[in-house]
């Protein structure tokens, strides 16, 4: 089967292309090339970290290997329109124009995303179906934190004993996280990005950076936090109020199954692990998938203090509640540290698909984008 992916060719800062070292300056110059072929990639280049990142959309069958070499080439002097009104002196397009980029929409060939300074995300429309695939009555806003915790009253052992099996007290605190900035980058050969920064309880940083592929029906989401150190019980969830579409579907142990309905009786219906991720399939062939990269706990539901509720012929009410990552806490009885604090980051795609025509089909593809495209770096002068 013959897939689509973002592969991401990593150039480190010391080496060197045609014998010279690569900066911000010459990296419109860099060209990706089929090294069998000889056929140009169209690619977006950016510095991250520690070394600067070549993105390309290779189109793959299973198994297939092919050959990327990077040169400089000749800058790109295709003309791009440009209407002086839209875009200010000061380098701001806040004027609705269309056919223009401005900084409250991104639109690709799959999606409309709407933003909003307010609240951020607005929605995020499928042109495939015509449909929001978020939800309009969504408990926490799209890829708003949670910061839960519940103070100390008698000594942090005992406090989380007191809670018993539901991971929180009785008097928990929760905070949601605000929006404080964003900024849209421009749009690239590959892609274009908005990045969200927010305030949240419990954090330093809480910065969210969403990724939409010009010609994929895919969004790439990373969550940077900065996490402050408590010895209170704490929880940290990232909302996911994707639209059900139908029943959810979870894989697990290489196997998809509902939660809250495909299980046995009297099994647990609060959180699941989940292994290449989720996904909806309604009855025209429509899926929506999200693949947890780093993260695989989830939540069903509000996230109030409440009884346990068991599997059984009453609990599928709960398939079709907002997704929630559980991403942080520091009350499991393993081995691991209580201080939460330090750096973070966590990534979620999210992909649609539209003709799917059968459980068997959406569940490979769910597969297909959780392996991806794998690249690795060689020295072919050697």
């Amino acid at each position: 089967m013959l897939i689509q992916e973002p592969v991401k060719l990593v150039l480190e800062t010391w080496e060197t292309i045609d014998g010279q070292r690569i900066t911000d300056s010459l990296l419109p110059f860099i060209e990706v090339f089929d090294l069998d072929t000889n056929t140009i990639y169209e690619r977006q280049a950016e510095q991250g970290a520690r070394a600067f990142e070549i993105e390309i959309i290779v189109e793959l069958e299973a198994q297939e290997v092919k050959r990327f070499g990077i040169r400089l080439g000749k800058r790109d002097h295709r003309r791009r329109n440009y209407t002086s009104f839209v875009q200010g002196a000061e380098g701001v397009q806040d004027i609705d124009f269309p056919t223009k980029e401005n900084e409250l929409t991104i639109e690709t060939s799959y999606y409309s995303c709407h933003l909003s300074s307010i609240t951020g995300v607005i929605d995020i429309v499928d042109k495939m179906t015509q449909k929001n695939i978020l939800r309009d009555n969504a408990l926490v806003p799209f890829m708003y934190g949670v910061y839960e915790n519940t103070p100390i009253k008698t000594t942090p052992g005992q406090e989380r004993r007191r809670m018993g099996r539901n991971r929180k007290g009785k008097g928990v605190n929760r905070f949601i996280s605000k929006l404080t900035d964003f900024q849209v980058e421009k749009s690239g050969e590959i892609s274009r990005s908005v990045t969200l920064d927010f305030s949240l309880e419990g954090t330093q940083l809480y910065t969210v950076i969403l990724k939409f592929y010009n010609e994929l029906p895919l969004i790439t989401t990373s969550v940077r936090i900065q996490k402050d150190n408590t010895w209170a019980p704490e929880n940290l969830y990232i909302s996911l109020p994707i639209q059900s579409i139908s029943d959810l579907y979870a894989e697990k142990s290489g196997q998809i199954f509902r939660p809250a309905i495909d299980q046995l009786p009297g099994t647990n219906t609060d959180f699941y692990l989940v292994d290449s991720g989720m996904f909806y399939l309604d009855e025209q062939g429509n899926s929506v998938g999200i693949l947890p990269k780093d993260t695989p706990l989830f939540v069903l539901g509000n996230l109030d203090p409440k009884l346990i509720e068991l599997c059984s012929d009453k609990t599928a009410y709960k398939n079709k509640e907002q997704i929630f990552a559980w991403v942080m806490n520091n009350f499991w009885e393993t081995n691991f540290k209580v201080d939460l604090s330090g750096f973070y980051e966590f990534e979620f795609d999210i992909y649609t698909s539209s003709s799917v025509q059968s459980l068997e089909q959406a569940h490979r593809q769910l597969r297909q984008h959780s392996v991806g495209a794998f690249s690795v770096i060689t020295n072919e002068d050697k």
